[in-house]
């Protein structure tokens, strides 16, 4: 099977960063309130957010996460 690095995976466009989380991606986290939808992969050994402008329709980033930020949007969103 494939594998990438954060560092190859930064490479690709937007749309192509969104193919490869389709295709290799697990959802980890969802979270949406009235203007954005952030979602969280995990991908090969590292964590993605994707968050989607919902006033727009569009989705406006696909980066890599460090750790503190995963810890940040599972654990202390679940906790409010």
């Amino acid at each position: 099977m494939i594998r990438i690095t954060t560092v190859e995976y930064c490479r690709f466009s937007i749309k192509g960063r969104l193919r490869l989380l389709d295709l290799f991606g697990e959802i980890v986290f969802e979270k949406v309130t009235k203007t954005e939808e952030v979602i969280v992969f995990k991908l090969f050994d590292f964590y993605v957010a994707v968050t989607k402008d919902l006033g727009i329709n569009a989705v406006v980033e696909a980066d890599p996460l460090s750790s503190d930020e995963v810890f940040q949007f599972i654990f202390l969103s679940e906790n409010k």
